[in-house]
């Protein structure tokens, strides 16, 4: 999965520089593809981990590893580009509040920008979506434990608010693609293509069920393309889904035996997280340059300087600290 990672990060960098496909962000359907991902791997893991003493601690311990160094790196470096150049950005005031400061370093309150007015500072500004995956972390361990039945009616619970969201009765962007009530199913429909998940389809009955609610899903992706759509972001979510669900599938099942393919998918997959992170500091810092910032002038600059602090983040950072406390986490 680790080149499909990198893709879905780089459409993210990409829809920062205001690159686009007729309107619509490629970032979105990404996003949304990152969620599904994020349930299959969780669902994988927790089942690892579930009869370990203090299964809990150990499972938050591991997920706080997986992204806290690097998110820090990306605090820091989005802090020495504030102070430094002070880039005009409407995501860096002049004087932050200490609750701006607690909610950029504690991550969870950063989805809740649209009631808290942490818009107005955002170090990372992508980072609300790891909020929203911070949240389906703390409550993976009681979600899992539960029966099929229990599950299922919280899977519609989400569906439903999600559907109150594409309807206008809920706000659209906020209850269908950032607040974990109208988008936990997503997380869910993810974690059900992990054999591992309770609500991994049995027989071929449930598995012709995901692939009607697959396949309506589509015709309402395609009733959105078709009718111009550009509400935010219902085409993009709609699509994030039929496309990610399928892709997320096929890899999953797909092995290469080539050595270096699989070293590139490896290696691809370690640089993802780091260009997700990183793209804003490198943006406002050529902004201040009075280099190219946005626009498809940009993206080979902001891509390289991306790539390469990803990879000094990932082998300076993030594997010294996994090398003497992560092995403990995954005895």
């Amino acid at each position: 999965m680790g080149l499909l990672r990198f893709l879905l990060a780089s459409l993210v960098l990409m829809s920062h520089l205001s690159i686009g496909f007729h309107g619509y962000n490629l970032g979105v359907m990404a996003v949304i593809v990152f969620y599904l991902l994020a349930g299959q791997v969780v669902v994988r893991l927790w089942a690892r981990m579930r009869t370990l003493p203090n299964c809990i601690a150990v499972f938050a311990r591991d997920r706080l590893l997986r992204i806290l160094p690097q998110y820090f790196v990306g605090i820091g470096l989005s802090t020495l580009v504030w102070l430094y150049f002070g880039p005009s950005s409407e995501f860096l005031p002049l004087h932050p509040s200490v609750w701006d400061w607690l909610a950029n370093l504690t991550v969870i309150p950063l989805n809740f920008f649209m009631y808290t007015g942490l818009t107005s500072f955002m170090l990372i500004p992508p980072a609300w979506s790891l909020g929203a995956e911070l949240q389906f972390y703390l409550l993976t361990p009681m979600l899992f434990s539960w029966g099929t039945c229990r599950l299922g009616l919280i899977f519609l619970g989400s569906f439903a608010v999600f559907l109150l969201a594409q309807t206008g009765t809920l706000h659209t962007d906020y209850y269908g693609y950032r607040l974990l009530p109208g988008i936990l199913f997503i997380f869910l429909l993810g974690s059900a293509l992990a054999e591992q998940s309770p609500l991994h389809p049995q027989n071929s009955r449930h598995w012709a069920g995901l692939c009607v609610a697959w396949v309506v899903m589509g015709f309402y992706a395609l009733a959105l393309l078709v009718t111009r759509d550009h509400q935010p972001f219902r085409l993009e979510v709609a699509l994030g889904l039929v496309v990610g669900l399928p892709l997320i599938l096929m890899l999953q099942k797909k092995t290469s035996p080539r050595p270096w393919l699989k070293l590139l998918n490896r290696r691809a997959g370690e640089l993802s997280f780091g260009i997700f992170l990183y793209h804003f500091p490198v943006i406002w810092t050529l902004e201040s340059l009075g280099q190219p910032h946005t626009g498809l002038a940009a993206f080979p600059s902001v891509m390289v300087f991306s790539t390469l602090l990803a990879a000094a983040g990932h082998w300076c950072v993030e594997r010294p600290l996994w090398r003497y406390l992560r092995p403990r986490v995954l005895v």
